[in-house]
């Protein structure tokens, strides 16, 4: 179609416009890497810093720097790569810990996989002792205000979503089957991965679901499932 004079002057405003809005893009997404520093350095000891900081990375620095820089055609090929590849990488690094001691797994993991493994063995998971399996870090939570030793209730109670370890169940008779063992995390990241090709083919405009992956699987939730924790799953299947 012909451009006619009269067309000139709209599609010089229309590009006007759309630099303006990058550049807010950009000026927010600035001000937003300035408050997660803010947050990573000043902000009071008690508080969970990187989480903090890694939620406004996560929530509002990345996205809007992704809608300044990367183009549409590509910018939720870019929130998979940057978001996935991470993930993927630092569940690689932390699955298949031996005798965990604490912080490197979260107990979600080890009594949802040994829920299961008691299942297999004719137990039944709410009458059975996680001791064996929990490392003996774990066994005791400190000391009480009276002085005396804590038991941690975990040791002999399932404390999760009724039933929920028999998602593993098949997994983890596989993976014992095959002895190579197995740990939920892999099926964590299987239900994130799957959020995030979901997120990719919604109908919505490109830049929207980059931003939605970006938000979702960011850095706060890859530092759950690398923990071990089914906040992961949760929020994944949730979202789907």
């Amino acid at each position: 179609m012909a451009i006619t004079l009269d067309d000139a002057p709209s599609r010089a405003h229309v590009a006007g416009t759309h630099r303006d809005a990058s550049r807010r893009w950009l000026s927010l997404g600035v001000v937003a890497v300035v408050a997660a520093a803010v947050m990573e350095f000043v902000a009071p000891a008690q508080l969970p810093r990187d989480l903090l900081a890694g939620s406004i990375l996560s929530l509002v620095a990345v996205p809007c720097l992704l809608r300044h820089f990367v183009p549409s055609r590509a910018v939720v090929l870019v929130a998979l790569l940057i978001t996935l590849v991470p993930l993927g990488l630092g569940v690689a690094r932390v699955v298949g810990i031996s005798n965990p001691g604490e912080g490197d797994i979260h107990d979600t993991t080890v009594i949802n996989d040994e829920a299961s493994r008691m299942v297999l063995r004719g137990e039944n998971p709410y009458r059975g002792d996680f001791g064996p399996a929990l490392p003996a870090v774990w066994h005791d939570l400190g000391y009480g205000a009276d002085g005396k030793l804590i038991r941690n209730p975990a040791m002999d109670t399932y404390p999760y979503l009724p039933g929920s370890f028999l998602l593993n169940l098949p997994f983890v008779a596989a993976g014992d089957a095959l002895g190579v063992g197995w740990d939920a995390r892999i099926l964590y990241l299987v239900a994130v991965v799957a959020l995030g090709v979901v997120v990719a083919r919604r109908p919505e405009p490109a830049h929207v679901r980059a931003a939605m992956i970006v938000g979702a699987i960011g850095l706060p939730l890859t530092y759950y499932l690398c923990w071990g924790t089914n906040d992961a799953i949760s929020l994944s299947l949730f979202l789907i």
